[in-house]
């Protein structure tokens, strides 16, 4: 890593002699934060594994149970995934002349022609049409590149205005958020937003709906009517009721949103809490409403994207959203963002407070190596860096062979990632506590940032009942899985009912077309007191026009398959074409330098700035990020107390073994043993035997 000084593994810490199977120091040690950065996080015989895993044969993967074979000896059977090796050349009169091995070839032949497009036309014109794109393309880029530099320079020239001007440059240079929000109001009254806040009306949400259910609410709470109370919760709580988050309404001011949807959330915050704890209505009835309006309202995510080194902007967001008490439990990653998911969901708040600081460039160093030494593993092996040597440097963000499960019971937060099976045809797979419950988060990661040029595929784990690692079986080798999906919302939705999702987007190819053309929540338009256009209508619709213009020419090749499979063929225009955005996006300020250290380490001074710059660009979406939880989490805490209260007064199911009720406990038991371990992992996990099913997590979604 260039700048910084290597990673430090002493002998003492999580996998010391005294004590090999701890995965983190035990509970009460000093100073712990930084001692994170001196402890050896992985263990020996756990990379070993790892490492037969991915010397096994391709032919002996799908059984994963046996590594007494030598590794293949023969060379890579790829270089990486745009670019294969040429297949051997075999001299005719060498080839097998058994009945089997002609057979095979002929299949092999009839399986390419299927492939083949049939047709002159297609042939004949599939080259120049591709050219004709691509030249158009091109200009159409330049155009809008020169269209987003002139709304630039016009915004930095309106935003130099006189006190208006020096409040927005204190805005910028603002060291903490509450110094921030005090800005933030200030530019608020000077500009007049505070009376654009105090009119109910507006054109994006019904505000006469959401008028009518905050007096009714009211009315029904003060008179303790609490059937009055539920029913009206049981209209309102659901996503986006009324168009209260819709991004327009946070995009008019610095600050905040109309004082009417303030006050609606204070008043559904006020009557969630009363309904839990009023005693008129029985438990059994706040069971069942708590189980509706979770299901309606959904739950929040947040989703990390890939970019390489531009990942590390993440560390910012997180710390922004750590120190304001709201992250989401629904955490997503892929590629860079899944290690640095992976170090958010195996900490608790108190242990990421101590880490999200520049020392942590120590242990990020990934690319210490220098260019004589990977330079000729990448023309061996067609990748940049060794997975064996990764796989014991992330083990410091996963806190050594941690499982999905055990992640998140540790800290409540439930991690994903997306990864793809090393195949043509299988779909996208989302890696959690349900989908793989055992499998080994540091392979999962690895697996994701199997990018082409930089890693090879990856062979997942997964831990068994006695704590040692194996193969996950007939699963093969997987790959990156924002080649297709960087952010999972259809995935997240299906297994968690997520309907609101935070992305932080930091991939470069898609921060060059990310412009929001009537401002975005906290960061109002400079001009026209928010009410118009970046740099007015006709560069607004010209930027537009040029983004939905590629847009249109990436689908074209896409359909028509003009890209051949070795040029990337549908992964070229996969990684552009899927969707990048999510209910609230943040786009971290990059810089050009970033762009040409993709692949390298960050110093403590970069990482520094970084970390500052998320934080920055976290801060004006904070708002609407808080009005969404507050009421989130008083309904996920009235289902979760209602349902302990529930199975308090549950009766004891009977001995008979033929009673419907004794069948499904052992239905329950079977299901949970499925899924825990034997083992316990570290001193904050119970054991399976100690563990209570009713906090299981199987059972809580």
């Amino acid at each position: 890593m260039a700048g910084a000084p290597p990673a430090r593994v002493l002998e003492h810490g999580p996998y010391a002699a005294a004590d090999p199977d701890r995965p983190h120091p035990p509970k009460g040690e000093a100073h712990w934060g930084c001692e994170q950065f001196k402890m050896k996080w992985y263990k020996d015989s756990d990379i070993e594994v790892f490492r037969q895993a991915l010397h096994a044969q391709d032919a002996d993967v799908p059984s994963l149970t046996d590594f007494s074979g030598r590794a293949d000896q023969s060379g890579p059977s790829h270089r990486h995934d745009l670019f294969p090796l040429p297949s051997q050349r075999v001299h005719p009169r060498r080839r097998s002349s058994t009945p089997s091995a002609h057979k095979r070839g002929r299949t092999t032949c009839r399986s390419r022609k299927d492939v083949v497009r049939e047709g002159w036309a297609y042939h004949l014109f599939r080259w120049p049409l591709l050219m004709v794109i691509a030249i158009a393309s091109f200009c159409e880029i330049l155009v809008y590149v020169l269209v987003r530099q002139i709304v630039t320079f016009f915004e930095a020239i309106v935003s130099c205005r006189a006190q208006e001007g020096q409040l927005r440059r204190k805005l910028s240079a603002a060291k903490s958020y509450e110094e921030w929000k005090q800005t933030a109001l200030e530019l608020d009254e000077l500009l007049g937003f505070e009376r654009w806040k105090s009119h109910s009306s507006n054109a994006y949400y019904d505000s006469a709906s959401v008028r009518k259910v905050l007096a009714s609410l009211e009315q029904s709470r003060l008179a303790d009517d609490a059937e009055g109370v539920k029913e009206v919760l049981e209209v309102c709580l659901r996503s986006n009721f009324a168009g209260i988050e819709s991004l327009r309404l946070h995009s008019q001011t610095y600050l905040g949103t109309k004082t009417l949807i303030e006050n609606y959330v204070d008043e559904v915050e006020k009557c969630i809490i009363y309904l839990r704890e009023t005693p008129l209505i029985s438990p059994q009835e706040k069971t069942g409403f708590f189980r509706r309006t979770a299901k309606s309202l959904g739950t929040s995510a947040l989703c990390l994207s890939g970019g390489g080194t531009f990942g590390y902007y993440h560390l910012g967001v997180i710390k922004a959203l750590v120190n304001a008490r709201l992250l989401p439990a629904v955490i997503t990653g892929a590629s860079a963002g899944a290690l640095v998911a992976a170090l958010l969901c195996t900490r608790t708040d108190e242990e990421l407070e101590q880490i999200l600081v520049p020392e942590l460039a120590d242990m990020i160093t990934g690319a210490e190596e220098p260019i004589s030494v990977w330079l000729p593993r990448m023309i061996k092996t067609g990748a940049r860096f060794d997975t064996v040597i990764w796989a014991k440097k992330s083990c410091f963000f996963t806190m050594g062979s941690m499982t999905f499960l055990e992640a998140y019971t540790r800290t409540g937060r439930i991690l994903n990632v997306s990864v793809i099976p090393h195949d043509l045809h299988s779909p996208t797979t989302l890696l959690n506590f349900i989908t793989a419950p055992n499998c080994v988060i540091f392979s999962a990661i690895l697996a994701s940032a199997a990018v082409p040029l930089v890693m090879n595929p990856v062979v997942l784990l997964e831990k068994k009942r006695d704590g040692t690692l194996r193969p996950w079986r007939l699963q093969g080798k997987h790959k990156d899985g924002s080649l297709r999906v960087d952010v999972p919302l259809e995935s997240l939705h299906i297994y968690f009912n997520t309907s609101f999702s935070i992305v932080s987007q930091v991939n470069p190819h898609v921060h060059l077309f990310f412009f929001q053309p009537r401002g975005a929540p906290g960061q109002p338009v400079v001009h026209r007191r928010g009410q118009g256009w970046r740099g007015g209508f006709i560069l607004s619709a010209l930027e537009q026009y040029m983004k939905i213009e590629l847009v249109k020419n990436l689908r074209v090749i896409r359909d028509l398959e003009l890209l051949p499979a070795e040029l990337g063929g549908q992964t070229f225009t996969a990684v552009f074409l899927q969707r990048f955005e999510g209910t609230v996006t943040i786009w971290p300020h990059t810089r050009l330098k970033d762009l040409l250290n993709i692949l390298e380490d960050p110093t403590r001074g970069d990482l520094a700035r970084m970390i500052d710059g998320g934080q920055r660009v976290t801060w004006p979406k904070i708002r609407i990020i808080q009005n969404r939880l507050r009421i989130e989490r008083q309904v996920f805490e009235g289902r979760r107390l209602t349902k302990h209260s529930q199975e308090s007064v549950i009766p004891t199911p009977t001995s008979d073994p033929q009673h419907p009720s004794t069948a499904r406990a052992r239905s329950r038991t079977r299901l949970l043993a499925s899924v825990v371990p034997d083992q316990s992992f570290g001193t904050d996990v119970e054991s399976s035997t100690g563990y209570e099913t009713a906090h299981h997590p199987l059972l809580l979604l």
